[in-house]
C-alpha cells in the first residue's frame, strides 16, 4: 500500500544526519550554479547548501524564488512532504493526467533546460517526462539547442548513441570525480 511505501520512504530518507556530504558540499561552494534540478526525495543537497538555498518541489514555491540562492527543484517530491514523491507507475500517471505540462514548475524546468548549459550529474536520463521534455526543446530549437553533459562512468553504446542522437556530450567519469575537477 502507499502507507507502507511512505513509511519504508521515511526510513531510508529522512534524516539529517549523513556519513559523507563532502562532494555535495563542494558542489554548494561552486558559486556559478544558480539552480538544480533533482529527482531525489533526500535532504542531502538542503543540508549541503544550508541557509543558501531554496526548495521548490510545488507551484507555490515559485513565488518565493531568490536570485541571490541556489533553487533547488526536487521535481519528483520531498520526503519533508510524502505526497508529493512521485515513485509507482500511478505516480507518473496522475502527473501526466494532471497536464503537466500546464504545471508552473514544470514550464519552469523546461524554461531551464532551454535557457542553461545543463549538466546531468548521478542521472541516467532514464526519465520519461525528462525525456519527453527534453525531444520537444530539440526538436524545437533544432541547432539552436543549447549544450548539455552527462556525466556517467562506463555508459553501454545504446545509451551513448541515444546521448549523441539527443546532442547531449558525454564525459565518462563519475559525478564525484568531475566536481573534484571543478
Amino acid at each position: 500500500s502507499r502507507n507502507d511505501i511512505n513509511n519504508l520512504l521515511k526510513k531510508l530518507f529522512n534524516k539529517t544526519n549523513f556519513d559523507n556530504l563532502e562532494t555535495h558540499q563542494k558542489l554548494a561552494s561552486i558559486p556559478h550554479i544558480n539552480s538544480i534540478i533533482t529527482t531525489n526525495y533526500d535532504k542531502t543537497l538542503e543540508i549541503a547548501y544550508s541557509d543558501n538555498h531554496h526548495l521548490i518541489y510545488k507551484d507555490n514555491d515559485l513565488a518565493y524564488i531568490e536570485k541571490s540562492k541556489t533553487n533547488i527543484y526536487k521535481i519528483h517530491g520531498t520526503i519533508d512532504s510524502l505526497d508529493s514523491i512521485i515513485l509507482s507507475k500511478k505516480d507518473y500517471n496522475d502527473l501526466y493526467k494532471n497536464n503537466f505540462s500546464n504545471s508552473l514548475i514544470w514550464s519552469q524546468i523546461k524554461s531551464l533546460l532551454t535557457t542553461k548549459t545543463v549538466v546531468y550529474i548521478g542521472y541516467g536520463h532514464e526519465d520519461d517526462n525528462i525525456d519527453v521534455i527534453t525531444d520537444f526543446i530539440h526538436d524545437s530549437l533544432g541547432s539552436n539547442f543549447k549544450e548539455a553533459y552527462l556525466i556517467s562512468p562506463n555508459l553501454k553504446k545504446t545509451k551513448l548513441a541515444e546521448l549523441n542522437r539527443k546532442k547531449i556530450k558525454y564525459i565518462d567519469s563519475t559525478g564525484e570525480e568531475f566536481i573534484n575537477s571543478l
